[in-house]
């Protein structure tokens, strides 16, 4: 499932102040419980879903290896309570050629397979791109292959350390980035976008093709280390994403198929001088107008990071956090939004999460943006702040992965909290 399917899903988010935080609505779905029960720990992605309402995940770490486990690959599925999921572990990494550490979010297509990545693990030990086949009778066990070990080409010309899932385009082909690796003219290793072709004949080896190297212009004002958020891929076959650094700092871009190949575009390089924000860390999701919408970790305002719109007329701050004193609107979101559309396709709301928050506690919000009248700000709404319970059972500082909506609730996870402090899923309704 890439970024528009979660987009058709409803899961493709800023006032003067933020608002105070909304009554708790929030269940904590599944804590994990780490080497006692082999389950996995830190959960960084976020969530996607099957046709039966089954949420599918990565853990970093954990696993039956415990504590030094290499990450998981988990199901959780509901149960007549519909507060209280099951837990499946549906692959343990090894740490050694199957991969090692899990960050992005999985893709699942039309069969039911899942696909996704590792930063470490493989064949040279830097990352991975995996699949998972499902079991072929109930009860049965789900069976790892890699598509590709990353480093396998001179210098890592291929690319190493995928830290963002895949996207699935036509005929299989999947497309995705590495943060390092790579042959970028004024600096290699400042990383990569590849495409993986499926073989023409079954068991073959995949093709991996190098879209781009980053850091093929000048000062690297294209770009390098590409982040933690998929890319997006838009119905003409463009290809669009960020990065964590460029000359100033960061940038958006494209890739526009162009003579049997990809043609990269800088479409904005962010630029603390205006008040503009830094330091992208997720993807970016499209509304039916073709308007992008993404987050800054960071600004040269506050420091605490903004959301953001990119369209014709350029780019535009929507919010900048940190607006209240002590931080409860919230502070550096990592992971990117989601979109709810309304009236000619643009977004009613915008909603998503921020690593920190409120001074007090610290563990994150679930925010929701909703528009001002002309001329004003998007005006912000809490709808939960993590780590309002004793010892965090609720959970603490979500991180890379956007929100999953699914049947009127959000879902995501973080990467700590929870009853044993090794990060949960959880649910948020309004």
């Amino acid at each position: 499932m890439n970024n528009l399917s979660r987009l058709a899903l409803g899961a493709a988010f800023l006032g003067i102040t933020g608002a105070a935080a909304a009554a708790p609505a929030e269940t904590v779905l599944y804590s994990f419980k780490g080497s006692q029960h082999r389950d996995g720990s830190s959960p960084q992605s976020d969530l996607i879903a099957d046709a039966n309402g089954n949420l599918y995940g990565t853990t970093q770490t954990g696993g039956k290896r415990g504590g030094t486990g290499s990450g998981t690959v988990f199901q959780l599925t509901p149960t007549d309570d519909p507060d209280v999921w099951t837990e499946t572990v549906l692959y343990d990494f090894k740490n050694g050629s199957d991969g090692s550490g899990p960050i992005g979010g999985l893709l699942m297509d039309a069969k039911g397979e899942l696909y996704g990545t590792t930063q470490n693990g493989g064949a040279m030990n830097d990352g991975t791109v995996f699949r998972l086949l499902p079991p072929k009778t109930a009860g049965g066990s789900w069976r790892e292959s890699v598509l590709y070990s990353f480093c396998a080409a001179t210098n890592c010309a291929d690319g190493s350390h995928p830290v963002a899932g895949v996207t699935l385009g036509k005929k299989g082909v999947l497309y995705g980035t590495t943060q390092f690796g790579g042959t970028g003219a004024f600096a290699p290793n400042e990383g990569t976008a590849f495409q993986l072709t499926p073989p023409a004949t079954k068991g073959a080896a995949w093709t991996e093709t190098v879209l781009h190297n980053f850091c093929d212009l000048l000062n690297c004002a294209d770009g390098f280390e590409p982040n933690e958020g998929r890319l997006l891929r838009t119905g003409n076959g463009v290809l669009y994403g960020m990065t964590l650094k460029s000359d100033s700092a960061g940038v958006i871009y494209s890739l526009t198929p162009s003579g049997g190949g990809y043609a990269q575009g800088v479409l904005h390089d962010f630029n603390l001088s205006n008040g503009e924000g830094r330091a992208p860390h997720a993807g970016l999701v499209a509304d039916k107008a073709g308007n992008l919408y993404g987050t800054t970790s960071t600004d040269s305002g506050n420091g605490c990071g903004t959301v953001f719109k990119f369209g014709e007329g350029g780019l535009q701050n929507l919010y900048s956090f940190c607006q209240n004193a002590d931080h409860s609107d919230g502070a550096i979101p990592y992971a990117g939004v989601i979109l709810t559309l309304g009236k000619h396709g643009l977004p009613s709301a915008i909603y998503g999460t921020t690593l920190t928050g409120d001074e007090s506690t610290n563990g994150g919000v679930v925010f929701k943006l909703t528009p001002g009248t002309t001329g004003n700000p998007w005006n912000e709404t809490v709808l939960y702040s993590f780590c309002s319970q004793t010892d965090c059972t609720d959970g603490a500082n979500p991180r890379f992965g956007p929100l999953l909506e699914l049947n009127g609730a959000f879902y995501g996870t973080t990467p700590a909290g929870g009853s044993d402090t090794l990060g949960t899923v959880y649910k948020v309704t309004e």
